[in-house]
């Protein structure tokens, strides 16, 4: 994937530090892979490696890159720095072909034009299919562009940017028809969900193992490492990879899946939440079925129970008794808290004569749901039981302890979360008969 990468390289590509170490030093090149946009910035010069016949400049805030050709053309780039003010300088030099750190030889290509002293309209610099010359600088001397570079396929080329006035970070598009290898090109590299890790202790930080996804980030291991860093910074340079299992917290990781040979990576940004793993409603169809719902964007490695029943991987529950329910969803140590909902299965028939059977008309369990509301009414529409707010739902057959004659009955029943049901009782009084 490619994407803008903010750090002391702010990095538009697949790009690689050849060492643990900034890339202001030629052994810490950044190995260029592909022809895709670049956006960088440098920090401090380094060890002093231009020598003293390159245009007469030296490194002050310089950066190493290193391209390899994969078909032969023609190769420049148009540097632009972010900011538009005439004092920030960039100048450049160009190694090669096939340049080694420690025996560079003499730069073939050298800009240290200051663009404010040459009176010019910009501040950007390169090389062009337009320029002839192959040297400018320094101070007013030259347009701050050179003659583009005819190039063949497996040559590499070293390209030191150094911004000796300013503090702007730039970018560099290539240009020319030659293609620049990026061997990443032959791998599929995929994005990764959103990881969700139980915080089992609530405090923020739990153990992790990446690890687990190498094979899902890229789809093959020829050739081809996987590392997990904590930041963008840590990840470009290649350093501080995390250890398997890490402590990790809620944020933005990055696996960076670098090719051996060529040295080009790329980096696949990873969400990490941080949950307790709550549900967020549970939902009842045809009074004998219960959903669970949850924010969770797969239902991988979830649990959920009803009741004291087993675990399950599925969130739905079928044939549900009558009565008040508790559904927990759980993953790996991380169980949520309970939440309840009510089966609206009622009878209608209630005989109180003391036998024991349906003595008295009662909605079980429905005092956990506060706001439950229950109203009986006889056939002309009087009140004759109302049980808003209160905590036992159950009605024997009377109004103020006298008993009400056999008959029928009809009862309002509704729930807090806007369920209601509607229905009629018959009353029979055994000793009417």
């Amino acid at each position: 994937m490619k994407y803008n990468l903010t750090i002391v390289l702010l990095v538009l590509l697949q790009l690689l530090v050849n060492a643990q170490g900034l890339p202001n030093d030629c052994v810490n090149y950044i190995q260029v892979c592909g022809n895709y946009d670049i956006n960088l910035n440098v920090a401090g010069a380094g060890a002093q490696e231009i020598g003293n016949n390159t245009c007469n400049s030296q490194e002050h805030n310089s950066l190493w890159l290193q391209v390899t050709i994969k078909e032969s053309g023609t190769l420049g780039f148009t540097l632009t720095p972010e900011s538009l003010s005439i004092q920030e300088d960039y100048d450049f030099w160009v190694f090669g072909p096939n340049a080694q750190c420690g025996n560079l030889g003499e730069a073939i290509r050298c800009s240290t034009t200051n663009p404010q002293a040459a009176g010019q309209a910009n501040n950007h610099t390169g090389l062009n299919e337009s320029s002839t010359d192959v040297s400018e600088g320094p101070g007013p001397d030259g347009d701050s562009f050179l003659k583009w570079l005819d190039v063949v396929a497996g040559e590499t080329y070293f390209i030191v940017i150094d911004r000796p006035h300013g503090n702007s970070a730039f970018q560099l598009t290539w240009t020319g028809t030659a293609i620049l290898d990026n061997p990443l090109l032959d791998y599929s590299i995929s994005n990764i969900e959103d990881i969700y890790i139980c915080d089992v202790d609530n405090d923020g930080s739990e153990l992790y193992d990446f690890s687990i996804w190498n094979t899902s980030v890229v789809d093959s291991q020829y050739q081809i490492e996987v590392t997990y860093h904590r930041s963008e910074s840590d990840a470009a340079i290649g350093i501080n990879p995390l250890s398997y299992p890490d402590e990790v917290q809620e944020g933005i990781y990055y696996a960076r899946v670098i090719h051996l040979n060529s040295k080009c990576y790329d980096l696949v940004p990873i969400r990490v939440i941080m949950s307790n793993f709550q549900l967020d409603s549970l939902e009842v169809v045809d009074e004998n079925q219960i959903i669970a719902h949850h924010n969770i964007p797969s239902d991988e490695g979830l649990y959920f129970k009803l009741d004291d029943g087993e675990w399950q991987s599925s969130n739905v529950f079928n044939n549900v008794e009558n009565g008040a329910h508790v559904v927990q969803m759980k993953f790996g140590e991380c169980v949520s808290d309970e939440m309840h909902t009510y089966i609206l299965k009622t009878f209608n028939v209630i005989t109180p004569n003391a036998d024991g059977l349906n003595d008295v008309w009662e909605l079980k369990g429905l005092e956990n749901f506060e706001g439950s509301q229950v109203y009986i009414f006889d056939r002309y529409g009087k009140v004759i039981f109302e049980s808003q707010g209160e905590k036992v739902f159950r009605w024997d057959g009377t109004y103020y302890g006298r008993k009400l004659p056999s008959g029928s009955y009809w009862y309002h029943i509704n729930l807090p979360d806007g369920r209601f049901k509607r229905g009629h009782i018959s009353l029979l009084n055994s000793d009417e008969h």
